[in-house]
């Protein structure tokens, strides 16, 4: 293997008598297989699945869409395939840990089966789509050289989006085209007016239930004094009561970890006039201004790249971006953090997985100097690390009161997913119980 260090390592490999390389493009940013043949429509799946067991990666050259069916054959090898060696897990944890491993492994096993992408993101084999526009939609925003999160989007993918030949997987580029279709079609939601459009490599908020709870949690007063642009049904502006102060003419939310920028979007149309919506992915980010302006309410809501919370100058990952202007302490703060304790696998699964639940413990810790003194914060999270054995229970109302939190108000439902019904998924024993909650925080 040879190292590109400025944009991405590079794949040897011998083809027809001749050392051949391409760039390395991986969604996870795994290291290149150390071993690559080239494989066609003549390869059986078991000698292929053997290939991709040992580490060895699987040119493609025959048929794209064989190319497809030999992923499924793998696939259904790979869910046959047991370590009978292995004693059955002892508790939830380790019941969730082993179908993690199981997971990765499989994963690791169809990211085998490579195809090559042109410089200008077309697949040179037959059968194959047209996919020069899920490629760069995908890609784009990644390869821009400044970096910069600016929502650009090739509807007319330029001739040399990648600069040189690229090897990728049949996996992440199956992925693209799927991530394309949502992104051209878009999502409805319940509870909101506009369509969302995610984009690749964001998670997509199939989770309606989240959406539920905050579109019916009372707003916290300061928004009901001020006249709201076009809220929801049942938001109305409540007058001034005799004697109340004179409230801030345009009360600030703050959405946290936006991603596609569905509860920003939300939060604006239930009449909320200022929202600052922050995330640390650039492609969430891009993301997120792309669905404000289809919505027409990138007038009332901004997105900034930041880690939590934007500080004068909000640097995340070398990018800076200033953000000097806004109000350091908001009305309402709304989070949906990543709700399970453990390691990402994949850079989507950033969106879900949080170790030792550092994000949510920063999260809290920052509220007490972020919330004005009567305004509050909407943590949005799921019970289901409870149910795994990986939080404990009462561990996250020691943390509230621990970043000196009181809680006003908790509001449960059931989730939303088809996974809870499916009694053949290995984690249904915690799925089935799961709750999703919206806790209402604020100062004491």
């Amino acid at each position: 293997m040879e190292k590109n260090t400025d944009i991405a390592p590079v794949l040897t490999w011998t083809e027809a008598g001749e050392k051949r390389t391409a760039r390395w493009i991986s969604e996870n940013r795994d290291r290149p297989p150390a071993r690559a043949v080239v494989a066609d429509d003549a390869m059986k799946a078991d000698t292929a699945f053997r290939l991709a067991c040992e580490g060895c990666a699987l040119i493609w050259r025959g048929d794209f869409q064989n190319a497809r069916q030999l992923l499924d054959a793998l696939a259904r090898r790979a869910d046959r395939k047991k370590d009978k060696r292995k004693k059955e897990p002892g508790n939830a944890a380790e019941t969730f840990h082993r179908q993690r491993m199981a997971r990765s492994r499989r994963a690791g096993i169809l990211g085998m089966i490579l195809v090559e992408i042109l410089p200008d993101g077309s697949i040179p084999l037959k059968r194959a789509p047209d996919v020069r526009q899920a490629v760069s939609g995908a890609l784009g925003p990644v390869l821009e050289a400044s970096g910069e999160p600016d929502g650009k989007h090739y509807d007319e993918p330029p001739d040399n989006l990648l600069g040189e030949p690229a090897l990728i997987s049949m996996r992440e580029i199956l992925g693209m085209i799927g991530a394309y279709e949502w992104r051209r079609k878009g999502i409805a939601i319940p509870c909101l007016k506009t369509r969302i459009y995610p984009h690749y490599g964001v998670f997509p908020p199939t989770r309606s239930e989240y959406v539920e709870l905050a579109a019916t949690a009372p707003l916290p007063a300061e928004f009901h004094r001020h006249p709201p642009s076009g809220g929801l049904p049942g938001d109305p502006g409540d007058p001034l009561v005799p004697g109340d102060k004179q409230p801030d003419p345009t009360p600030l939310a703050m959405d946290i970890g936006t991603g596609t920028g569905v509860l920003a979007a939300l939060l604006a149309e239930r009449g909320v006039p200022s929202i600052l919506a922050t995330d640390n992915d650039p492609r969430a980010v891009a993301c997120a201004r792309e669905n404000m302006r289809i919505a027409g309410i990138d007038d009332r809501v901004r997105v900034v790249r930041a880690d939590l919370f934007p500080a004068p100058e909000s640097i995340s990952e070398g990018v800076t971006e200033d953000v000097s202007g806004l109000p350091e302490k908001s009305s309402l703060i709304i989070f949906n953090p990543p709700w399970i304790p453990a390691k990402p696998v994949t850079r989507r699964e950033r969106a879900v997985y949080d170790p030792k639940s550092d994000v949510l413990h920063r999260f809290l810790s920052a509220l007490p100097n972020r919330l004005k003194p009567d305004g509050e914060a909407w943590l949005l999270i799921s019970d289901l690390a409870e149910h795994l054995g990986l939080r404990a229970r009462g561990e996250l109302t020691g943390a509230f009161k621990k970043a000196g939190l009181k809680v006003i108000e908790k509001t449960d439902a059931p989730p939303a997913q088809n996974r809870s019904r499916d009694p053949g998924d290995p984690l249904h024993f915690a799925r089935s119980a799961e709750i999703v909650s919206l806790w209402r925080l604020g100062l004491p």
